[in-house]
């Protein structure tokens, strides 16, 4: 009986673990910070290159982003796998430009313009927010608005500036989900699962 109880117990608490939105909440961080900064990074270098449109340009971008994310899961992949929050948040950052690169390619066998796709990849980023805010964290709300808000302007505007609203959206939604868990970075004692970064 006694050892069944501690079983039990573990078990509760590798659950407690799990769901504790503490857990991993670093890695959490790091990841968020360094996934945004590469999508506002990798457009920014294209346009300065003189890529400024193209479905070569889009593609590269969403793949260039897809490796990278998961360069950072490999380094960061034991705090992010200790918590449920955390493997959700980093698949649906890996399915953005992996979709992305998929309506890219789409379009262009269609021979769709890319400024409209461009204009449905910020409707796919709203999409995948309002998932996020429903299975990751619901303070995630201002970015959906901020997608919102992206792909009606783009609409608007008939796919015209579509990438600095795309980046802006973007940089707003890293903004949102750092001032959501910068705070409890800093003020919370962290749980097991928050190794330092590069832990194996």
């Amino acid at each position: 009986m006694e050892e069944e109880r501690v079983a039990a117990r573990a078990r509760l608490e590798a659950f407690e673990r799990e769901v504790d939105p503490r857990t991993g909440i670093q890695a959490r961080a790091i990841l968020v910070l360094a996934l945004f900064s590469s999508w506002l990074a990798a457009p920014a270098v294209t346009v300065a290159a003189g890529m400024t449109a193209g479905f070569a340009r889009e593609i590269g971008i969403s793949v260039v982003i897809s490796v990278f994310t998961v360069a950072v899961f490999l380094a960061l992949r034991r705090s992010l796998v200790a918590s449920r929050m955390n493997r959700t948040l980093l698949f649906l950052l890996f399915l953005a430009p992996s979709m992305a690169a998929v309506l890219n390619l789409g379009g262009w066998l269609w021979g769709f313009s890319s400024d409209i796709t461009g204009t449905l990849e910020i409707f796919l980023n709203l999409t995948l927010a309002v998932v996020a805010m429903g299975l990751v964290d619901w303070r995630l709300f201002p970015a959906v608005l901020g997608f919102a808000v992206a792909y009606l302007l783009a609409m608007w505007h008939q796919g015209g500036h579509t990438l600095l609203f795309l980046n802006g959206a973007d940089a707003f939604a890293g903004l949102v989900a750092l001032a959501i868990w910068s705070p409890e970075l800093l003020r919370r004692p962290l749980s097991r699962g928050s190794s330092p970064p590069g832990s194996p």
